[in-house]
């Protein structure tokens, strides 16, 4: 790919890692099959709005960076030219080594050091929280009933 991606790095259960551009990126499998699974129970809901709760949402920016790839010039000749890929803008998100103190499964570490959200066990947060308001909303629901009725 044009000399950005050089090698891949780590492997996981649900994650390969590779080094795009001189740093380290994470590529995540979703694999979801129960018959993948052991030990299986109920997640724990409370727990999930805790840290719903306690995270602290921010937008953000992506830095720039810069890179070097190899080219071909007019001659065919080898030759390293820079480029700048432009940080991406996010109106919502979390830093990871916040959300590792609340969830520190929920965050991958990659072997540059640098940290990334384990997309899948964000995914069962969220589910699970919504889970968890759901019976929450149902509960308040029933108590608004019987108050009517009095």
């Amino acid at each position: 790919l044009g000399g950005r991606v050089i090698t891949f790095t780590n492997a996981a259960s649900t994650y390969l890692e590779c080094v795009v551009d001189g740093g380290s990126k994470g590529i995540n499998f979703f694999d979801s099959d129960e018959t993948l699974k052991e030990d299986i129970e109920n997640a724990d809901g409370q727990k999930a709005l805790y840290i719903i709760e306690n995270i602290r949402p921010v937008s953000y920016k992506f830095k720039d960076y810069t890179y070097k790839i190899t080219e071909k010039d007019d001659e065919g000749n080898d030759v390293d030219v820079e480029k700048v890929q432009e940080g991406s803008v996010h109106q919502y998100g979390v830093i990871a080594q916040e959300f590792e103190k609340l969830l520190p499964e929920g965050v991958i570490t990659h072997g540059d050091g640098k940290k990334a959200l384990d997309p899948l066990e964000v995914l069962g947060l969220l589910l699970t929280t919504c889970h968890e308001q759901q019976k929450i909303i149902k509960h308040l629901q029933e108590d608004v009933e019987v108050l009517k009725n009095k």
